[in-house]
């Protein structure tokens, strides 16, 4: 296990990994095995990859419940 340097990471992951990394201090990106992960202050680990496509799907379920419940409260209430 080593720690990585956010600047040798694949092109399709930083806006994600920087994101993250912002949010949790003294969390950082470590490699094993070929693969990154990030890993917590707390001993908390994810592969990126995986937080990554997490973190995609979530706001694809938020936006489409915003546009549902725009498109349900224009209607009239039957009470």
């Amino acid at each position: 296990m080593k720690r990585v340097d956010p600047n040798s990471i694949d092109p399709k992951l930083p806006a994600c990994i920087e994101g993250e990394l912002a949010r949790l201090p003294g969390a950082y990106v470590i490699e094993r095995k070929g693969r990154l992960f990030l890993k917590g202050k707390n001993g908390f680990e994810i592969l990126l990859e995986r937080l990554c496509e997490m973190k995609a799907q979530w706001c694809a379920l938020v936006e489409h419940a915003r546009r549902w419940r725009t498109k349900t409260s224009s209607k009239s209430s039957p009470c």
